[in-house]
């Protein structure tokens, strides 16, 4: 059993007792005295109230009147809350360092018999689909880290152009299409850019003392608008009536706009180091999507397009 495992099963048994001691804890869980206290000074730091009673009948107790209610949820909640969670097993890396299995065991485990029949039955008719990714995030959590406690990172970061070091300033992680990414100001590019997780191959150190680059939220980061970049380009794109199935499943949000004929226009800004990203999604759109604009991303589709007939002339 993993220590991260051990401390949620330690933590769901401690809501079961009345008082406990060190040592009947430390062989109910197969673990040393020395190990177990260890066990109960990290659930101490992470918030739980314990509180220590002395005598030859002390011990360890919960603080009853800093414990949180039993969360109260309806049958459709609850399963809501399991498929929910399911979902996100598509993301090969988390944040959160535990057991996923283990803690769905858990959810699963305090579900009633009759939700666990109903579950069963929306699984048997539900279905969310997405390719797995197959990759390895293991700074998502230093990275979290130093969004919320607002600390310069100097990382080193493996993107097209090579392997590079540079200095960033995370504002926190957001999935999109099965990857996570970190939304942050880059010193190198002295601009704001999302960074694969995947691709940060380590963190050499923390730099302090240097001034933070703007007071935003994630949300207001993932909402700000990019005509301020250096590097910004004006995307315009015309969609056909049957490709607009296509762009509203894509997520483009309030910039693609639909018109009374059934058809509609993508009208947003771009990065310039995004143009490759948007050749090859336009170009699987075949002629359901015609680029205006920007002429860098008409160029680049139309390489492609050349590379693409060239493999296939002979």
């Amino acid at each position: 059993m993993s220590r991260t495992v051990r401390l949620l099963e330690l933590l769901v048994r401690l809501q079961t007792l009345r008082q406990f001691t060190v040592q009947a804890l430390a062989v109910e869980f197969g673990v040393s005295r020395r190990t177990m206290l260890r066990d109960l000074q990290s659930l101490s730091e992470l918030g739980v109230p314990l509180a220590a009673t002395s005598g030859p009948h002390g011990g360890y107790r919960l603080i009853r009147e800093q414990q949180l209610p039993p969360l109260m949820l309806t049958a459709d909640e609850a399963i809501a809350l399991v498929v929910s969670y399911e979902s996100l097993q598509q993301y090969a890396d988390s944040p959160f360092d535990f057991d996923k299995s283990a803690a769905m065991a858990k959810i699963q485990g305090a579900l009633p018999m009759n939700v666990l029949q109903r579950l069963g039955a929306v699984r048997a008719h539900l279905s969310i689909l997405g390719s797995r990714k197959s990759y390895q995030a293991p700074y998502l959590r230093e990275l979290l880290d130093a969004a919320i406690n607002k600390v310069h990172l100097r990382i080193r970061y493996d993107s097209r152009s090579g392997l590079s070091e540079r200095i960033i300033f995370p504002y926190g992680l957001f999935a999109a299409n099965e990857m996570w990414y970190c939304a942050c100001f880059d010193y190198r590019r002295s601009t704001h850019v999302s960074l694969r997780a995947d691709r940060v191959i380590d963190i050499v150190d923390r730099v302090d003392n240097m001034p933070i680059p703007a007071q935003l939220s994630l949300r207001e980061w993932l909402s700000a608008d990019d005509r301020s970049a250096k590097d910004a380009l004006s995307l315009r794109v015309h969609v056909t009536a049957e490709g607009m199935r296509y762009a509203d499943w894509s997520s483009f949000g309030d910039c693609l706009q639909r018109l009374g004929d059934g058809t509609g226009v993508i009208d947003m800004m771009i990065r310039t180091s995004d143009v490759d990203f948007y050749a090859r999604f336009f170009i699987r759109m075949g002629t359901d999507a015609i680029v205006q604009s920007p002429h860098e991303l008409r160029a680049a589709i139309r390489v492609r397009l050349t590379a693409l007939f060239h493999q296939y002339e002979n």
